[in-house]
């Protein structure tokens, strides 16, 4: 079973396909998710696996910074006048800051998972990030996942999804167990968070409350009131499946055809 972290509002472990970080879409961030870690711009927090990790605010600061000019490498120089503007602060300063980000992300110097050092000039980050912005756009265009209800499959749209019973819902749920506007599911590139909209019963996901956002992945059990949904992600990766109708197999006719004659 998943969990929704170990207090309020904690994200789980990220897993699924990887979008690449273009510069400038931290603006407006809302969530940036890069392995099994997750950065949220909004509350200024750091999770791993499910647990808020405690940074400095100048290590908070610092890997913003990294995650905004990804992937170049960002200089020495220009940390200091990011962090410290206008201020004499030694540079001995940056790599405590980066052993912090390291050991709070589950990071290694000699093996470096997120973010590598560019000796004598700087850091950069390496990994690839899954990005949701704040100022999503809610579209008519099908994104890549899908609510199962009841054995109905309802396509999910890109930018925002309202599930509740109310008829405006993008997903229409009838029940008087669920809210009229009960839990939105914010879809961006591939990647989907759902929080619950003050509900009077809640969101779950895997048996677990949801506070705040929750990062949800292909099959996912999501419950509001007494309602299951399980989500699901399309594999545009998967090959398409050879299906011939009973029949319809040329082999099989041939070997009919000559038994008649």
């Amino acid at each position: 079973m998943r969990k929704s972290g170990t207090s309020p509002g904690a994200a789980d472990a990220f897993g699924g396909a990887d979008a690449d970080l273009n510069v400038g879409d931290i603006v407006g961030m809302l969530f940036a998710i890069f392995g099994d870690c997750n950065l949220d711009g909004k509350s200024r927090t750091l999770r791993r696996k499910g647990r808020v990790i405690h940074l400095t605010p100048k290590a908070f600061e610092l890997l913003t910074l990294l995650l905004e000019r990804h992937p170049a490498v960002v200089s020495k120089q220009d940390i200091m006048e990011h962090l410290w503007p206008g201020t004499f602060v030694s540079e001995a300063n940056i790599p405590n800051l980066i052993a912090e980000i390291r050991e709070a992300s589950g990071d290694s110097a000699d093996e470096p998972r997120y973010i590598r050092t560019v000796h004598r000039l700087g850091y950069a980050f390496c990994a690839k990030v899954n990005v949701v912005n704040e100022d999503a756009k809610t579209t008519d265009e099908p994104s890549l996942f899908s609510l199962i209800i009841d054995g109905r499959e309802m396509r999910l749209i890109e930018g925002d999804n309202i599930v509740g019973r109310g008829e405006s819902c993008q997903v229409v749920v009838n029940s008087s167990t669920v809210s009229r506007r009960h839990t939105r599911i914010r879809v961006g590139r591939n990647v989907a968070l759902v929080s619950d909209l003050k509900s009077k019963n809640g969101t779950y996901v895997g048996g677990a409350r949801v506070h705040g956002l929750f990062h949800i992945r292909d099959g996912d059990e999501i419950q509001i009131g007494e309602v299951k949904m399980t989500f699901r992600q399309l594999d545009r990766t998967r090959p398409t499946k050879t299906y011939l109708p009973s029949g319809d197999n040329p082999a099989k006719k041939r070997d009919a055809q000559e038994t008649k004659s």
